[in-house]
Protein backbone atom coordinates (compact mmCIF):
# COMPACT_ATOMS: atom_id res chain seq x y z
CA UNK A 1 0.00 0.00 0.00
CA UNK A 2 1.29 3.48 -0.82
CA UNK A 3 0.79 6.56 1.36
CA UNK A 4 2.27 9.76 -0.10
CA UNK A 5 3.96 12.00 2.43
CA UNK A 6 6.60 14.71 2.83
CA UNK A 7 9.71 14.52 5.01
CA UNK A 8 9.51 17.19 7.70
CA UNK A 9 11.65 17.57 10.86
CA UNK A 10 12.92 13.97 10.67
CA UNK A 11 9.34 12.69 10.42
CA UNK A 12 6.86 11.98 7.66
CA UNK A 13 3.95 14.40 7.28
CA UNK A 14 0.73 13.07 5.71
CA UNK A 15 -2.25 14.93 4.34
CA UNK A 16 -5.24 14.38 6.71
CA UNK A 17 -7.12 12.02 4.35
CA UNK A 18 -3.94 10.02 3.66
CA UNK A 19 -3.18 9.76 7.37
CA UNK A 20 -6.72 8.50 7.97
CA UNK A 21 -6.38 5.81 5.26
CA UNK A 22 -2.96 4.80 6.64
CA UNK A 23 -4.32 4.50 10.16
CA UNK A 24 -7.24 2.34 8.99
CA UNK A 25 -4.87 0.17 6.96
CA UNK A 26 -2.56 -0.35 9.95
CA UNK A 27 -5.51 -1.24 12.19
CA UNK A 28 -6.46 -4.05 9.80
CA UNK A 29 -3.05 -5.72 9.85
CA UNK A 30 -3.03 -9.22 11.31
CA UNK A 31 -1.53 -9.40 14.76
CA UNK A 32 1.76 -11.31 14.91
CA UNK A 33 2.35 -11.35 11.13
CA UNK A 34 5.62 -9.97 9.76
CA UNK A 35 5.51 -6.95 7.43
CA UNK A 36 8.07 -4.80 5.63
CA UNK A 37 7.64 -1.06 5.44
CA UNK A 38 9.56 0.57 2.60
CA UNK A 39 10.17 4.30 2.36
CA UNK A 40 11.41 5.61 -0.96
CA UNK A 41 11.69 8.95 -2.68
CA UNK A 42 8.78 9.77 -4.95
CA UNK A 43 10.28 10.38 -8.37
CA UNK A 44 8.75 11.32 -11.66
CA UNK A 45 8.54 8.18 -13.77
CA UNK A 46 9.81 8.10 -17.32
CA UNK A 47 7.53 9.71 -19.84
CA UNK A 48 5.38 7.92 -22.39
CA UNK A 49 7.33 9.77 -25.09
CA UNK A 50 10.61 8.35 -23.77
CA UNK A 51 9.17 4.84 -23.73
CA UNK A 52 7.83 5.33 -27.26
CA UNK A 53 11.19 6.65 -28.46
CA UNK A 54 13.02 3.60 -27.13
CA UNK A 55 10.57 0.85 -28.10
CA UNK A 56 8.95 2.47 -31.15
CA UNK A 57 11.92 4.20 -32.78
CA UNK A 58 15.36 3.24 -31.46
CA UNK A 59 15.03 -0.53 -30.98
CA UNK A 60 13.49 -1.12 -34.45
CA UNK A 61 16.19 1.11 -36.06
CA UNK A 62 18.97 -0.72 -34.22
CA UNK A 63 17.49 -4.09 -35.14
CA UNK A 64 17.32 -3.05 -38.81
CA UNK A 65 20.95 -1.87 -38.75
CA UNK A 66 22.08 -5.15 -37.16
CA UNK A 67 20.29 -7.07 -39.92
CA UNK A 68 21.85 -4.80 -42.59
CA UNK A 69 25.28 -5.51 -41.08
CA UNK A 70 24.61 -9.25 -41.25
CA UNK A 71 24.71 -9.72 -37.48
CA UNK A 72 22.93 -12.86 -36.40
CA UNK A 73 22.75 -15.48 -33.71
CA UNK A 74 23.05 -18.94 -35.26
CA UNK A 75 22.00 -17.39 -38.59
CA UNK A 76 18.83 -15.96 -37.06
CA UNK A 77 18.32 -12.19 -37.21
CA UNK A 78 18.25 -10.50 -33.81
CA UNK A 79 14.75 -9.98 -32.43
CA UNK A 80 13.61 -6.74 -30.82
CA UNK A 81 13.69 -8.51 -27.43
CA UNK A 82 17.30 -9.50 -28.05
CA UNK A 83 18.19 -5.91 -28.98
CA UNK A 84 16.42 -4.67 -25.84
CA UNK A 85 18.42 -7.12 -23.69
CA UNK A 86 21.69 -5.95 -25.27
CA UNK A 87 20.78 -2.32 -24.65
CA UNK A 88 19.88 -2.96 -21.00
CA UNK A 89 23.20 -4.73 -20.44
CA UNK A 90 25.36 -2.25 -22.35
CA UNK A 91 23.55 1.05 -21.78
CA UNK A 92 21.37 0.53 -18.72
CA UNK A 93 23.94 1.55 -16.10
CA UNK A 94 22.02 4.67 -15.20
CA UNK A 95 21.48 4.07 -11.50
CA UNK A 96 22.89 6.38 -8.86
CA UNK A 97 25.94 4.12 -8.50
CA UNK A 98 26.06 2.96 -12.13
CA UNK A 99 23.88 -0.09 -11.58
CA UNK A 100 21.84 -1.42 -14.49
CA UNK A 101 18.13 -0.70 -14.54
CA UNK A 102 15.33 -1.79 -16.79
CA UNK A 103 13.04 0.87 -18.20
CA UNK A 104 10.32 -0.03 -15.68
CA UNK A 105 12.74 0.96 -12.89
CA UNK A 106 13.82 4.26 -14.47
CA UNK A 107 12.64 7.77 -13.82
CA UNK A 108 12.76 10.63 -16.36
CA UNK A 109 16.44 11.42 -15.75
CA UNK A 110 17.47 7.75 -15.89
CA UNK A 111 15.57 7.24 -19.16
CA UNK A 112 17.19 10.37 -20.64
CA UNK A 113 20.63 9.03 -19.74
CA UNK A 114 19.67 5.59 -21.09
CA UNK A 115 18.70 7.11 -24.46
CA UNK A 116 21.97 9.05 -24.53
CA UNK A 117 23.89 5.84 -23.71
CA UNK A 118 22.08 4.06 -26.57
CA UNK A 119 23.22 6.72 -29.04
CA UNK A 120 26.84 6.41 -27.83
CA UNK A 121 26.67 2.59 -27.98
CA UNK A 122 25.32 2.69 -31.55
CA UNK A 123 27.99 5.17 -32.65
CA UNK A 124 30.70 2.85 -31.28
CA UNK A 125 29.26 -0.55 -32.24
CA UNK A 126 27.05 -0.16 -35.31
CA UNK A 127 29.18 1.29 -38.07
CA UNK A 128 27.09 3.52 -40.31
CA UNK A 129 24.11 3.65 -37.96
CA UNK A 130 21.90 6.59 -38.83
CA UNK A 131 20.41 7.62 -35.52
CA UNK A 132 16.77 8.55 -35.95
CA UNK A 133 15.79 12.00 -34.78
CA UNK A 134 13.46 11.66 -31.84
CA UNK A 135 10.53 13.90 -32.60
CA UNK A 136 8.38 14.36 -29.49
CA UNK A 137 5.36 14.76 -31.77
CA UNK A 138 6.05 11.67 -33.89
CA UNK A 139 2.44 10.47 -33.55
CA UNK A 140 1.23 13.62 -35.34
CA UNK A 141 3.00 12.46 -38.53
CA UNK A 142 0.95 9.28 -38.83
CA UNK A 143 -2.77 9.06 -39.52
CA UNK A 144 -4.82 7.44 -36.75
CA UNK A 145 -5.33 3.72 -37.10
CA UNK A 146 -8.78 2.70 -38.36
CA UNK A 147 -11.07 1.48 -35.63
Amino acid sequence: MKFPCIASNENLAYEPQVLQRRTMYLKNLKEGKKYIEEIKEDRETKSQKQTGAIFGVLIPAIQARMVDMGLSICKVAPSQDFVKDILYRCCGGVGEHGENKTLSQMNVLDATKFIDNIYHFCADQLDGFQAPILDPNWRDHFPPAPV
